[in-house]
């Protein structure tokens, strides 16, 4: 209802021939037609041209053995299939919407009444969807939804972070959610619910390996086991995400391993060297957008170590600038946490983290260390931001 308004003149060719079904040939630029879909988040303006081609042949059942049509931000090919109870389905072998999909799919009749099933396959880019003008969510959530199962080779969240072998099945509909599961930038698995779409999706994702996850993205080189919780959901400026880790062991973080040493804490650079710093939990709030990871708050809590951490990463720059508070001896210290920020114990250093990613250069600040948890501000500048 509603996608198609107005009116375009076409050419249609006839080859009529004796014990033959009569072949058609039909094109138009549909100029003067006002085409719409909210699914797409797409749409042609009347005045707009466009390229319509149908080619088949009239019989029982009816053949269409080409569909094509050219427009701006939507290119399909592929061909319609009868049976003799009518439309049986609709094979798009190139589907190309925008910058943000490129693909194919299959729409297949279901019962009298009911919506057609989608079968979507190839790359979707998340960055880019919502671009095109003409979409209408509540439009589209008034409508009956349409059962689909995907299969992307690739699904883009940000320009570093990507997840592979995508596979989905959503029997309700997209907005009424479903299953899905991928790998993080072609290496560990992860399952996960997705409902929603356009600016109302949400990606809610686990892991039983916590520490694989975040060595494939880009976030630590060496950490190990846990177990993940991460809800994501699309903004103006990226993606917002919260994320929770359980049991996770960090080894080879050359960022933490100078922050230690800044600090003259004994002992704890070995654990990085050997079995690895073990934490129970790790929390964050966060934003990704394009190649700038920035952390709102984070914190993360083990028995030796506490920590908690905001700023920026540019992972395009290879540059960031990080600041928080690091508590040593986190099981005895963090008594009197009540009174800190999460990862902070009633005793702990002021630092920083700028420069080179690979690189960072690391300050402590020795009088924080004498400084009540609760009067810690003092020595804290404003989250540091991207200039």
């Amino acid at each position: 209802e509603d996608s198609l308004n107005g009116g375009a003149e076409g050419a249609l060719r006839l080859d009529i021939a004796k014990n033959k079904p009569v072949a058609f040939d039909l094109t138009s630029n549909l100029t003067g037609a006002r085409l719409k879909s909210a699914a797409l988040n797409w749409s042609k303006p009347e005045a707009q041209a466009a390229q319509l081609r149908v080619q088949g042949a009239f019989g029982k059942p009816l053949r269409v053995d080409l569909l094509a049509f050219e427009a701006q931000g939507l290119s399909l090919e592929g061909t319609v299939e009868f049976d003799d109870d009518g439309l049986d389905r609709v094979v798009l072998s190139r589907l190309d919407v925008g910058d943000w999909f490129d693909g194919a799919a299959t729409f297949i009749h279901q019962e009298a009444g009911a919506p057609m099933r989608l079968l979507l396959s190839g790359d979707l880019d998340l960055r880019s969807y919502g671009k095109l003008a003409g979409g209408d969510p509540k439009r589209a959530d008034a409508t009956t939804p349409m059962p689909m199962s995907l299969k992307l080779g690739r699904l883009q969240l940000s320009n570093n972070l990507f997840l592979s072998d995508v596979r989905a099945d959503f029997d309700r509909g997209l907005a009424a959610g479903g299953p899905f599961g991928g790998r993080v930038n072609g290496g560990v698995g992860i399952r996960g619910q997705m409902s929603g779409h356009g600016t109302g999706l949400r990606l809610s994702v686990t892991s039983q390996d916590a520490g694989g996850v975040l060595r494939d993205a880009g976030l630590l080189r060496q950490a190990s086991g846990g177990e993940m919780i991460l809800d994501l959901a699309p903004q103006a400026d990226g993606w917002n995400g919260a994320m929770n880790i359980s049991s996770v062991r960090v080894n080879d973080a050359p960022a933490i391993a100078k922050l230690l040493s800044a600090a003259s804490i004994v002992g704890l650079p070995d654990q990085l060297d050997g079995k690895g710093i073990f934490f129970s939990t790790i929390e964050g709030e966060f934003n990704i957008n394009k190649e700038l990871f920035t952390i709102y708050r984070s914190s993360a809590v083990g028995p030796s170590l506490g920590m908690s951490m905001d700023g920026y990463i540019d992972t395009k720059r290879k540059q960031l600038d990080l600041q928080g508070v690091l508590s040593p001896f986190y099981l005895l210290n963090g008594l009197g946490s009540i009174l800190t920020r999460r990862g902070e114990g009633l005793i702990g250093f002021n630092f920083t983290l700028r420069g080179a990613l690979e690189n960072p250069q690391a300050s402590v600040n020795p009088l924080s260390l004498f400084t009540p948890g609760m009067f810690r501000e003092i020595f804290r500048r404003r989250p540091p931001q991207q200039e």
